[in-house]
């Protein structure tokens, strides 16, 4: 289909590749009625342009555009109705604009910026309140760990450089929240005792971080189907109380300075001896290593 309001360049670079198409972002102004725009994953380059027509779509609910090589956020703020937006897998640098978190009068609900270049949040910036998927991994992100709205379903921070501790009422804001993720981070400081009120999390990923200090956690996620806490500092014996996890079906704490005896049931021995290794102070079944009397 050929169309004046979309300018394409064909370009094969040999037999072997796929042809690759590039496309003037301002060009769509034309279609005002437009209501989703999905450009995700076609081999396409889109080339934002500062003085095109984008800002006369007024209508448009999901803007997705994930894979397209885009060196520029676009400019959207007039975008009232926008509900879904996708720039994740691109090439975007330097901090995050303020401006993003308005689009849609506050009524965003899907926001996906992974594997970026982005540095930094532009401050001061607020979470829409009526956001359901907030995806910033796989960034470059620093400084203090973003406070989600209370709504958020899907959390993930993981493969940053944060390097603060978890702020103090954070689990308090995770109420409703099934996946949390900030792995592979700088994260410092203790596992906080309000990620016990957290209690929706289906999915709750910590590893590869600096976090110090006890397990913390109690039998109130009774919905935690997957806890990931390995690569860190964690010292102290792993607490009973994760035996009232009664949904838990995968755990790692490997690679930590855990001590004492594995709890005794057979969840905990279901698990296999990897989510265990590395913390030689641990001892017990699934891992061969036998307990001493004192610790019986």
């Amino acid at each position: 289909m050929h169309d004046d309001s979309m300018t394409l360049f064909a370009q094969v670079s040999s037999p072997f590749t796929a042809t690759e198409l590039k496309c003037r972002f301002g060009r769509f102004g034309k279609f005002k009625d437009l209501y989703v725009l999905y450009l995700s994953y076609n081999n396409l380059t889109v080339v934002v342009n500062e003085r095109g027509s984008f800002s006369t779509l007024t209508k448009l609910n999901s803007l997705m555009l994930a894979s397209c090589k885009m060196q520029k956020v676009p400019d959207i703020k007039n975008h009232t109705r926008l509900m879904m937006l996708d720039l994740s897998v691109n090439e975007l640098t330097g901090d995050i604009p303020s401006w993003i978190w308005q689009v849609g009068n506050g009524y965003l609900r899907f926001m996906n910026l992974l594997h970026n270049h982005f540095w930094g949040l532009q401050k001061p910036y607020t979470f829409p309140f009526l956001l359901d998927v907030l995806d910033l991994h796989s960034n470059e992100l620093k400084g203090d760990i973003p406070v989600p709205p209370r709504r958020v379903y899907i959390l993930d921070y993981s493969n940053n450089k944060f390097g603060s501790s978890i702020p103090v009422d954070f689990g308090n804001v995770l109420r409703s929240t099934l996946t949390f993720s900030i792995s592979n981070n700088k994260v410092v400081g203790v596992i906080l005792e309000s990620l016990r009120n957290a209690t929706s999390l289906r999915v709750l990923d910590l590893s590869r971080n600096g976090l110090t200090g006890s397990i913390p956690l109690t039998g109130n996620l009774k919905d935690l189907q997957s806890l990931d806490l390995s690569v860190n500092k964690l010292t102290r014996m792993i607490p009973e109380q994760l035996m009232n996890l009664t949904s838990l079906s995968l755990l790692n704490v490997s690679y930590n300075h855990l001590s004492g005896r594995i709890p005794q049931g057979s969840r905990f021995q279901a698990f296999i001896e990897l989510s265990y290794k590395g913390n030689d102070g641990l001892c017990g079944p699934p891992l061969k290593k036998s307990c001493g009397k004192r610790m019986l």
